[in-house]
């Protein structure tokens, strides 16, 4: 391992030279970093590294190319792989995408510096191939998405609590796209199977998370693939109080615009409310979603008329 002095040493100087090239005051940049101007000092210093969130936020802002440096003097970077996996399911389920893919190619990128993190039966490995398995079921590339959660479910690791729970977040995603192949192939009764089962899970799953996914899920299948308005709202208006649906707000936001959406012949009275909650969603949540959601209420608007 090559020394992690030198390293913090090259960085502060980095953060510090970009930081004045652009010029921004300590106090400037720690506030749009989010980070306290004690802990910027210390970088800029040479006392600490920056985390994984940080590094992004300055090669993004500043252009600093801390993560180049990185890979060229260190072997094992001292950020959190945990830093990376909360940062990934946050920008998932709020509907920042680019932000997601984001995430996901740095943590490929440090993975690659780390290869503890591929190691056959490390909990890294296996949580690196579910997020490429969502990214995949984003993207529609259904096939690519199954082989990737198939090798994440059959890599076991020692932390058996959280893989049990990973486990059913890799068969839930499984099944999320295996819906979707089937609304290619017009099979709705096998759809309706998948449904129920999901139903099942989501009744015996003690995570918050994990309910809070599995929730997401009933109510998109619903939605996009079956189009079942009913039964979406009915799901919905069912689990409204859970609380998990506090978690994020932007997702709370998301399925009380679902539901309203989800109401049969829906009057002009409620379109101002639903203008409302897009514009909500627009705010906490990602953009893309947004702008799927926005184009699904004004094609609903279309048919109504």
């Amino acid at each position: 391992m090559k020394n992690h002095e030198t390293l913090k040493r090259k960085i502060g100087d980095k953060v510090k030279k970009c930081r004045k090239k652009r010029g921004y005051s300590q106090f400037k940049l720690a506030e749009i970093l989010g980070i306290s101007l004690n802990t910027l000092q210390n970088i800029e210093m040479g006392i600490r590294l920056p985390s994984a969130e940080v590094v992004i936020e300055l090669d993004t802002l500043i252009e600093s190319d801390i993560k180049k440096q990185i890979h060229e003097f260190v072997e094992f970077p001292e950020i959190k792989f945990k830093d990376y996996t909360d940062l990934l399911e946050e920008t998932y389920i709020l509907g920042k995408y680019k932000e997601f893919d984001k995430y996901l190619s740095d943590l490929d990128f440090y993975s690659n510096l780390n290869e503890m993190y591929f190691e056959k039966d490390s909990y890294e490995r296996k949580i690196f191939y579910y997020f490429l398995g969502k990214q995949k079921n984003l993207k529609k590339e259904y096939r690519e998405g199954l082989k990737a959660l198939e090798k994440a479910f059959n890599i076991n690791c020692k932390k058996f609590e959280t893989c049990n729970i990973l486990n059913l977040k890799i068969e839930l995603e499984e099944l999320k796209i295996r819906a979707n192949l089937l609304k290619e192939s017009e099979n709705k009764e096998s759809t309706y199977k998948i449904l129920k089962y999901l139903k099942i899970m989501y009744t015996e799953a003690e995570d918050l998370n994990l309910r809070l996914e599995i929730a997401a899920g009933i109510v998109e299948i619903y939605f996009f693939l079956m189009e079942e308005y009913q039964e979406c709202y009915k799901f919905i208006s069912e689990i409204e109080d859970e609380d998990f649906m506090t978690l994020y707000t932007a997702y709370y936001t998301k399925m009380i615009l679902f539901k309203y959406l989800c109401k049969t012949n829906p009057n002009k009275e409620l379109y101002s409310e639903i203008e409302i909650l897009l514009k909500f969603y627009k705010v906490f949540g990602g953009n893309e979603e947004y702008e799927n959601l926005r184009k699904t209420y004004l094609n609903l608007l279309k048919q109504k008329q």
